[in-house]
């Protein structure tokens, strides 16, 4: 039997104990799937279904000559892809290719959970929004927009270049173990936690919050609270390029944090500071925290005495 390698999404344990559906979503010519469209997909499910974002060459989304239209999420699902960065990091024993979602994500319901996926930028419109090991790329403008009347969300591990902006401060937004070229801005009861911020074009930083927590991140420069307000505790503040593993701020495994470097291990715990340390460290390329089989072999031949012995190997990366 051929061996194969790809994501698992949850599989069939998941199915069987929540009783929720995985729908498969793949765009790319010649390939076979339940859904060649996560408009499609999104149509069909129900709440608490998964949805896995096949690898593809293609963008997800519709789009006319003018470029992607918005891609709403409006109903309460998990929208799982592979991560990113699999081939610049030499990850072999995932299946190559990336899912990138073209336009701008808007998530409109609440108890949205998205991760491995590859996004322009996303719009939080709704409560309890988890985007998780998610690269978010729109250079210097905003890459995540929370609305103002969202009230709890959470954006942990995930590589983002852009701003995260609140709209008019909303409250308890968790920003944690991410590495962050852009600004966190104009948040409100909220916790900036064992964040890396990293620099594309520029170096980014905390600004304009209020009553917010923001603790043993790593950042060049010290941003300031709204009229003072809120915590600032044990960061590390000023040039980190040499205790990265590599002075290249575009790819997410040369932030890890240098053994025997000055703050590898600051942290209150004795670990690093920044996205590498904390409860929940940041996973390179986004791996996703599901099953992941890498290999199944069994023999070539059977009968009926026998019967079909199968080995399966799979890995779970937290």
């Amino acid at each position: 039997m051929k061996k194969r390698i790809g994501i698992i999404a949850l599989l069939l344990g998941m199915s069987m104990s929540m009783q929720a559906k995985i729908l498969r979503v793949n765009n790319s010519p010649n390939i076979e799937a339940g859904y060649n469209s996560l408009s499609n997909a999104l149509l069909d499910a129900a709440i608490g279904d998964s949805i896995y974002l096949e690898p593809s060459s293609q963008a997800y989304g519709e789009r006319d000559a003018y470029g992607f239209n918005d891609m709403k999420i409006n109903k309460q699902v998990t929208i799982l892809g592979p991560g990113y960065y699999l081939a610049e990091n030499k990850i072999t024993e995932y299946a190559a290719g990336e899912s990138f979602i073209g336009g701008t994500v808007r998530i409109t319901a609440d108890n949205v959970n998205i991760s491995g996926v590859i996004m322009a930028n996303v719009r939080i419109e709704a409560n309890n929004a988890t985007l998780q090991r998610c690269q978010i790329l729109n250079g210097s403008s905003t890459a995540v927009k929370i609305n103002t009347d969202v009230n709890g969300s959470v954006i942990e591990q995930c590589f983002i270049v852009g701003d995260i902006q609140g709209q008019n401060y909303p409250h308890n937004v968790m920003v944690s173990n991410n590495i962050i070229c852009g600004n966190v801005l104009t948040l409100e009861r909220s916790r900036i936690e064992h964040n890396t911020f990293g620099k594309y074009n520029r170096f980014g930083t905390v600004r304009d919050l209020k009553f917010c927590t923001i603790i043993e991140n790593i950042m060049e420069n010290q941003g300031k609270s709204k009229n003072n307000t809120s915590a600032f505790v044990n960061n590390f503040v000023g040039d980190y390029t040499n205790f990265m593993e590599k002075a290249d701020f575009t790819l997410d495994a040369n932030y890890r944090i240098k053994l025997g470097a000055p703050i590898s291990t600051k942290a209150s715990d004795g670990g690093p500071l920044g996205a590498f340390g904390g409860e929940l460290p940041y996973v390179i390329s986004g791996l996703p925290d599901v099953p992941v089989i890498s290999n199944i072999t069994g023999p070539t031949s059977v009968n009926s005495y026998q019967g079909l012995p199968i080995t399966v190997t799979y890995k779970i990366d937290k």
